[in-house]
């Protein structure tokens, strides 16, 4: 009888001497938290890993043990015993999707993920899913625990951030007794939780405090009040020197608007290429997930995104999206 895919992927894990990790663009503390405290708890372990984020480490998690091992490549193919994509449930999420298609044929391709099951799951070997999971660091927290891994203080402080984070600071409907049990035990294995709230509240930079004036200045309310929207255009990011990690953070003050079920920020960070990033307010019953889905994204339902070959223009009314075969015109 063939292992469950959970206990497959510990197997696979035992297995393999060298490991690529990777997760989701765009990445946020739950990535890169579940990323890093994996990449140590492996690399504690005796394997060879190799941490991969196409767009690197958020400025505000660079504190994390790990950030200055992490590329923008995954290793090769026939190098590689394993690649385990986290906190992603496409694969194209990554921005690397041809590749992890590679190690999923070749039979070396693993998820560990929170979000409604996506195409991952078409290609992957052995995975674990949990959507009641507050985080993917938290099933990370006890995927680890599973195969005898050794929790020291940094493992722990990056896996309490992804758990922080993904909570909204344990704010969240999403926040468990188990959550709060794991985040309890973390502590006691030497996570610095006061550390990643400095952290995090003092990463503002110049270019993402001038990004959010521009952000607030062009709100828009739609759907009766129901939700917010607003835009970056590229001009706006070259201007301010700006990059990925300035405009993480924005989408969070949009979302604190009275009244709002969710918030949409879009961006061009690169030329022609818009990013979508949506919020959705605890409680107020409203799937981003959903909508980031019809736009060829992903995500679950308080958190998602999506890319759309198209761009930012302003305009004497305000802003608005213009797809390719416009600007030709």
């Amino acid at each position: 009888m063939p292992l469950p895919k959970m206990k497959r992927l510990a197997s696979l894990v035992e297995e393999a001497e060298h490991i690529a990790l990777i997760s989701h663009i765009n990445p946020d503390g739950d990535a890169a938290g579940s990323l890093l405290g994996l990449y140590q708890a492996l690399s504690d372990l005796g394997k060879k890993v190799t941490p991969v984020l196409l767009d690197g480490v958020p400025r505000a998690f660079l504190f994390l043990t790990g950030s200055d091992k992490v590329t923008s490549r995954l290793p090769n193919l026939e190098e590689t015993d394993l690649c385990i994509l986290l906190d992603a449930n496409d694969v194209s999420r990554s921005g690397l999707g041809d590749d992890l298609r590679a190690f999923g044929k070749a039979g070396k391709l693993g998820c560990i993920d929170h979000h409604p099951k996506g195409d991952i799951y078409q290609y992957a070997q052995a995975t674990t899913h949990d959507e009641s999971a507050s985080s993917t660091s938290e099933m990370v927290y006890t995927f680890l625990k599973d195969i005898g891994a050794r929790f020291t203080p940094s493992v722990s402080t990056a896996l309490l951030t992804g758990i922080y984070t993904d909570t909204g600071g344990f704010q969240f409907s999403n926040t468990s007794n188990k959550t709060l049990e794991i985040t309890a035990e973390l502590m006691r294995r030497g996570a610095r939780l006061q550390r990643i709230v400095r952290e995090i509240a003092n990463s503002k930079s110049i270019a993402s405090l001038k990004l959010l004036g521009y952000a607030l200045e062009r709100m828009k309310v739609v759907l009766h009040g129901q939700g917010v929207i607003s835009a970056l255009t590229n001009e706006d990011i070259q201007e301010t020197k700006a990059n990925s990690d300035d405009i993480s953070g924005i989408i969070g003050n949009l979302n604190t608007v009275p009244g709002v079920a969710f918030s949409m920020l879009l961006s061009e960070m690169q030329p022609g290429v818009i990013r979508g990033s949506l919020r959705a307010v605890d409680g107020r019953g409203v799937n981003v997930g959903r909508l980031a889905k019809l736009l060829g994204g992903g995500g679950h339902p308080k958190a998602s995104g999506f890319a759309l070959p198209s761009s930012l223009v302003t305009t004497e009314k305000g802003w608005k999206v213009v797809a390719p075969e416009e600007k030709t015109r």
